[in-house]
């Protein structure tokens, strides 16, 4: 019960919801109102509105795109200890937070899950560990250290750690963190590349333009498998997930017309 009133309390509390209703009750106005009225003119802009408004927010159809881009790539078996030349390529996630003290780096879930998932694999076949990209607006600190020190604080030895600071986006990860590998003398070892599942797409397809060969090993996988009632509720949750879906496509999109993948 408790469960069932916290939802309703999402969906009841949540402005998308209000949104959809208000501009589906003022198209119904314009289509039942009289002739020359203000709402009639507007009736199936207002309709076009509510439906966009509720395709954005509707939990459950942000839930069906994340499944579709999550199931491209399946997680990978892996041998046990491979080869020392090995390198688990961990793409950053996170965001520069500004203090009085300066820029301060901050992991959310999707970044923790990814550094959880490269130790784990680097535990299982050796090698190194990789983390590449995000630099502070100030170049102070990267995403990529953060990473690496909590890598260290679960257990990573720092000689077999990486980082790639400099990179600003998933193609200059990728290209960076080739030019590192060469200069390590790592190019031609198998690399392993981690990052949030929705977002391996695009990630593996830049890496295939540079003729990179890597192992895909999605994680932080989020698409619910059978969503509930409240997913069709127009919400905020809905509403943040959905752009994260419409920020990948725009991705691709954009990486395809620059000729990145």
């Amino acid at each position: 019960m408790r469960a069932f009133a916290t939802d309703l309390v999402h969906v009841f509390l949540s402005l998308p919801f209000y949104s959809v209703c208000l501009l589906g009750g003022l198209s119904i106005a314009g289509f039942r109102g009289a002739r020359g009225s203000p709402l009639r003119w507007w009736r199936y802009l207002l309709a076009i509105a509510a439906a966009l408004y509720y395709v954005a927010s509707a939990g459950a159809v942000a839930n069906l795109l994340l499944a579709q881009f999550e199931a491209i790539y399946r997680v990978p078996a892996l041998n046990e200890k491979g080869s020392s030349n090995a390198t688990i390529l961990v793409l950053t996630a996170g965001w520069p937070q500004m203090t009085a003290e300066g820029y301060r780096t901050r992991l959310g879930e999707d970044g923790i899950q990814r550094v959880t998932k490269g130790v784990e694999i680097w535990r299982r076949i050796g090698g190194k560990l990789l983390f590449s990209g995000a630099p502070t607006p100030d170049l102070s600190d990267s995403m990529a250290h953060e990473m690496a020190r909590m890598a260290a604080g679960l257990g990573v030895p720092n000689d077999a750690i990486l980082i790639e600071p400099r990179s600003r986006n998933t193609y200059e990860n990728l290209v960076f963190s080739q030019k590192l590998m060469r200069d390590e003398g790592r190019h031609g070892g198998r690399v392993v590349m981690v990052v949030s599942a929705f977002q391996m797409p695009r990630a593996a397809a830049v890496a295939r333009k540079l003729e990179m060969e890597v192992v895909p090993f999605p994680c932080d996988f989020q698409a619910i498998p059978h969503p509930g009632w409240q997913y069709w509720f127009p919400s905020n949750d809905g509403a943040q997930l959905f752009e994260s879906v419409l920020h990948e496509l725009i991705g691709l999109s954009a990486y395809w017309w620059r000729g990145w993948i």
